[in-house]
């Protein structure tokens, strides 16, 4: 397992050249509505979903817009080797062919969780699935955290890349209802509805033209 090794020369670096990159291949990022309130008391666990290789960049660039905490990410050993910068980010590996690898991590993970200043972003399918598959693909990591602590709070996130009548595509983002860690434990169905659901949601507010807030901060006209 690679641990994060976070250095705050990298988030100097990184953060312009996060922006540049995204406002130079997607003409907008919009959402619905502002971040959810969260508890400071509580570690938070985003589960985004899992549709291309820009994921991680919409996710640190989006919850940077809205909260102030210290950024955690589950990266693939594999891809993690070739990034190492992204440990400097606060990424850190898990190898999923192998129970004792996922194990590790999961269970550094709690310990991140632990801390009520961390957020730490945790993808729920476990790879790169298209937007449209059905049933979603959910792996049971989720669970196994909670059975190591169910004081967190949990928050589903939807993203969907959109072509329409611009030379570039726009991202779309839709947070979920924020969950109980302890509720999920007890019902994980819970957080099955609500990430699923998210996702159907996104997709209907994006045909009834719902969303305005741009978080490059572009007019939607």
């Amino acid at each position: 397992m690679i641990k994060p090794d976070k250095k705050k020369w990298a988030r100097v670096i990184f953060n312009p050249y996060e922006e540049l990159l995204l406002r130079r291949n997607f003409n907008n990022f919009y959402t619905d509505y502002d971040f959810p309130q969260t508890d400071p008391q509580k570690g938070l666990l985003i589960t985004p979903n899992h549709i291309s290789w820009w994921d991680g960049f919409f996710i640190d660039y989006a919850v940077r817009s809205f909260l102030k905490r210290n950024f955690y990410i589950i990266m693939l050993e594999e891809q993690l080797r070739k990034y190492r910068f992204f440990s400097k980010l606060g990424a850190f590996s898990i190898e999923p062919s192998g129970t004792k690898g996922i194990l590790e991590t999961l269970d550094y993970a709690a310990g991140v969780l632990a801390d009520p200043g961390n957020l730490l972003v945790y993808y729920p399918q476990g790879r790169i699935e298209p937007y449209d598959k059905q049933p979603i693909t959910i792996k049971p990591g989720i669970q196994y955290l909670l059975r190591k602590n169910t004081s967190i709070d949990i928050l589903p996130a939807a993203f969907r890349i959109e072509y329409g009548n611009k030379k570039k595509p726009s991202v779309y983002l839709k947070f979920g209802n924020l969950l109980k860690g302890i509720d999920v434990c007890s019902n994980f169905d819970l957080f099955k509805q609500e990430f699923t659901g998210n996702t159907r949601l996104l997709t209907s507010g994006i045909h009834k033209d719902e969303f305005r807030s741009d978080l490059f901060g572009r007019s939607s006209q």
